[in-house]
């Protein structure tokens, strides 16, 4: 149960860098880019709250799962794969 709330915090905080970028930066026309720049900034969201959760136990807890890591987690592996998307790879 604790990994399900872990993923469901990452992807939120995925959508939530994803959405931050493709405000700052518009996406291209390419659908298939946009797609792939979303689904990938979701996924890493999710692994990294998952991740941080592992390794951490700080804060308030929400079913077993620490949130302020998740969270932070989530927010950082994301925006490090979203980054260099959006900069070097023009998505």
């Amino acid at each position: 149960m604790t990994i399900l709330v872990n993923i469901i915090i990452g992807v939120i905080m995925g959508i939530a860098i994803v959405g931050v970028a493709n405000l700052l930066k518009k996406p291209q026309d390419n659908k298939a880019k946009q797609i792939s720049f979303g689904v990938v900034g979701v996924l890493f969201g999710a692994l990294g709250s998952v991740a941080a959760d592992q390794l951490l136990i700080y804060g308030p807890n929400f079913l077993g799962v620490s949130l302020l890591p998740s969270m932070v987690g989530g927010l950082v592996l994301a925006f490090v794969v979203v980054y260099p998307m959006k900069r070097w790879f023009k998505f």
